[in-house]
């Protein structure tokens, strides 16, 4: 085991049979080549490092093209329609509005979910019900639906 000055064990974790960590990072590759980084294994100025993502360039393009496509009329009526389909209690339509809307849900724990059905004692209702009081909520100007 390797000492250090004042003969106790080396911080450096040194194990016999085995070689020391080099204090200076490798200069990438066993062959000697520099692959573009200086000699702190830093990448150097020029270096075209990797080819990203091949289909970005063509998701940008089809993402343009849906917005130049999409008007605020055509947004409007789509989400009018999802919130028609909620009020009729479609679950699908009731999840996306509310993700939509309130963002997704995050994972309780045991005693915050036991605290909550506790607390609430009050009449259990359905899904299309709940929908509609949010709707009569934010029209009646209780929520903010500009959020």
């Amino acid at each position: 085991m390797a000492m250090d000055n004042d003969g106790g064990p080396s911080v450096k974790g040194d194990v016999e049979g085995v070689a020391a960590t080099p204090s200076s990072p490798s200069v990438n590759g066993p062959n000697g080549n520099d692959n573009g980084r200086d000699s702190a294994g830093r990448f150097t100025k020029g270096c075209p490092g990797g080819p990203g993502n091949p289909c970005a360039r063509r998701v940008a393009k089809f993402r343009f093209a849906l917005l130049k496509t999409v008007t605020e009329e055509d947004l409007i009526t789509v989400a009018r329609l999802l919130m028609s389909k909620a009020i009729e209690g479609e679950p699908w339509a009731i999840r996306e509005l509310l993700d939509r809307l309130l963002g997704k849900p995050v994972a309780l724990d045991v005693l915050q979910q036991d605290e909550i059905t506790e607390a609430d004692n009050s009449e259990v209702k359905s899904p299309a019900e709940l929908v509609a009081a949010m709707v009569e909520s934010v029209t009646n100007g209780g929520m903010d639906a500009d959020v």
